[in-house]
């Protein structure tokens, strides 16, 4: 049988990691990585009058040692993350856009019911779109996202300036925002419109997971 010592060990270690769950369940404020904040949500939820801002979360709710900032918008219920590398391509560069760990994001998205990104296409004497091809952009599941794609998945152009050919710079700014979640983030994008004299700079906003 189990002497009473050892049972009662068995107990007191149950209790204390009880308490370290309950102390870390106390201390969700997102103000360092030791006190993530599950999302933006739970830290709403836990703290009412929190101002919008940026917040250490932990998605995952494990350990914290892959905890990572966000930047939470309260008032539109979103949990927003950038590219932890670079956010802009060099000149005339195709590169992959990197985020934070591949567990945390799908730990995001469960938490979300939608995904909003803007992605900038910066310009010099190259169009985004031309009114039938534009540029594409490749989504996290590296299906293909452009003007051309069915209407509840195509992009909607906030800003269109790229259209002006004058040896200057301009931008055309794409808002994809959709409840296939596996769409978001954006990690690539490929331009149509290249050649001599044509410059461009591809800018990933950041991915806002919205409750």
């Amino acid at each position: 049988g189990i002497d009473a010592n050892t049972q009662d060990y068995g107990l007191d270690e149950i209790s204390q990691a009880t308490e370290e769950i309950m102390n870390m369940m106390e201390k969700m404020d997102g103000i360092k990585p030791s006190s993530a904040a599950r999302s933006c949500r739970d830290l709403k939820m836990e703290y009412p009058t929190a101002p919008d801002g940026v917040y250490w979360i932990d998605p995952d709710w494990g350990s914290h040692g892959n905890a990572f900032q966000a930047r939470c918008n309260f008032a539109r219920k979103e949990t927003c993350v950038k590219s932890p590398t670079f956010n802009l391509t060099k000149n005339n560069k195709d590169e992959e856009f990197v985020y934070e760990d591949e567990v945390q994001m799908n730990c995001l998205r469960l938490l979300s019911s939608s995904i909003r990104q803007l992605v900038t296409y910066h310009c010099k004497n190259s169009m985004a779109f031309d009114g039938k091809e534009s540029i594409t952009l490749v989504g996290e599941n590296e299906i293909n996202i452009n003007m051309n794609s069915p209407s509840k998945y195509r992009p909607k152009i906030i800003h269109d300036d790229c259209k002006i050919l004058d040896n200057e710079w301009h931008k055309t700014i794409f808002e994809i925002h959709t409840q296939q979640k596996q769409r978001l983030p954006i990690i690539n994008a490929s331009p149509f419109d290249k050649g001599s004299n044509k410059e461009y700079l591809i800018e990933a906003g950041e991915v806002c997971f919205v409750w």
